[in-house]
């Protein structure tokens, strides 16, 4: 297992880590998140000259989350390429997310060889690949989503409290890893109690473990806002709860209720999964993904047959973790108010790829040769479709 944990993570980062620096240069955003990372590795500060921040400031109403950055100067601590070293912090998230989905794969399937193929496939995603290639935050997330998945499988298998209380730690470490993590940790940190409910396992110790472990990380950011009170409205008011909102609840359940923002949320969550832009088309050459769906096609059969299968023979608590996480990835983009925003909606994909891993399941004890004939010439698709994907992304 260690060899093969080993091999997805190298093999990973060489694939994601190879031709990094220019052509193209840094963009702005790029340039803004690099700013910061390099003034913190050389002096402890960020550009406005603040020691060790919790938040780090890129324009008069723009913040960036700080895991990226300090991970960012992490590397260019030991590197003095700025591009490539900017850009390899992110590859190495994604190099770690394919290792930690290979663990999960081997929980959840029990097989070797469909773990590999999940690790697999999220390695060969576009949106992954696009998104971990810049110094940006998109991949950010994957990692401690893949920990509290985990940590809840294991708990499963071995109830053990010290399991919940890292996954709760994991998903409030993981609040910190850009602007839509907030929501997205929180809605998953809400579907764990139904999961521990399903399983057997929901009592006062368990869901106090939990709640310790995620409610542990937040209690950073109290001195952080005691001492800089004004950053509020722009940080955690923007990405979470607004500033109002928390003065008046009232006025913010008002807010959220109203059938304005309710119908346009809704326009943008139901919007993200349209099939013909997440599997199919991508006219935008000039975004980060160059003009390619954010999911390779394939998957669009594979998820549909590994949901199918996972509602006639899984456990209610692996249900609930695999549809919830696929449903709540899009609702921080939705409520950020971007349309198909898969920058903010990436952890979308790790759960779209162990339905997928279900879906291959079924594929291989389908009892009809025709049937199981296709279904493979659908999986052999998928690194196909990815070569083309990567010839196109580099031309």
């Amino acid at each position: 297992m260690i060899v093969t944990a080993g091999a997805i993570a190298g093999i990973t980062l060489i694939l994601y880590g190879t031709r990094l620096g220019p052509p193209p240069p840094l963009s702005s955003d790029e340039a803004a998140l690099y700013a910061h990372a390099q003034s913190l590795a050389s002096s402890g500060r960020d550009t406005a000259g603040r020691i060790a921040p919790l938040f780090f400031q890129t324009s008069e109403e723009a913040w960036l989350q700080p895991i990226p950055v300090y991970s960012t100067a992490a590397v260019l601590a030991v590197t003095s390429t700025a591009e490539w070293g900017a850009r390899f912090s992110t590859a190495r998230v994604a190099a770690l997310s394919a290792l930690l989905i290979y663990l999960i794969g081997r929980r959840l399937f029990r097989r070797e060889s469909l773990a590999i193929s999940c690790s697999a496939l999220l390695a060969l995603t576009p949106a992954l690949f696009a998104h971990a290639r810049i110094a940006g935050d998109g991949p950010y997330p994957l990692p401690f989503v893949l920990v509290w998945l985990y940590c809840l499988l294991a708990f499963r298998d071995r109830p053990r409290t010290w399991l919940l209380v890292i996954a709760g730690v994991a998903l409030g470490l993981g609040v910190y890893s850009q602007p839509g993590a907030p929501i997205t940790m929180a809605f998953l940190a809400v579907i764990t109690v139904p999961a521990l409910r399903a399983s057997g396992h929901l009592t006062l110790r368990t869901l106090m473990g939990f709640a310790a472990g995620f409610v542990l990380p937040l209690l950073v950011m109290v001195p952080w806002f005691i001492s800089h009170p004004e950053t509020y409205r722009d940080t955690m008011g923007r990405w979470a709860i607004l500033q109002a909102h928390i003065r008046f609840p009232l006025d913010g359940l008002r807010a959220f209720v109203n059938w304005t923002t309710l119908g346009m949320r809704a326009s943008f969550y139901w919007g993200f999964f349209d099939p013909s832009w997440l599997f199919f088309s991508g006219a935008d050459r000039a975004g980060v993904l160059r003009g390619a769906a954010p999911l390779l096609w394939p998957l669009a059969v594979l998820v549909p047959l590994g949901f199918s299968l996972i509602v006639k023979v899984s456990e209610s608590a692996t249900r609930i973790l695999l549809t919830g996480g696929l449903l709540i990835a899009p609702m921080a983009a939705a409520t950020l108010g971007v349309p198909h925003n898969i920058g903010q909606a990436m952890t979308v994909i790790p759960f779209a790829v162990l339905l997928a891993g279900f879906g291959i399941l079924r594929v291989l004890s389908a009892t009809s040769p025709v049937w199981r004939t296709i279904g493979l010439a659908v999986i052999a698709l998928v690194p196909i479709q990815f070569a083309y994907f990567y010839v196109r992304y580099f031309s």
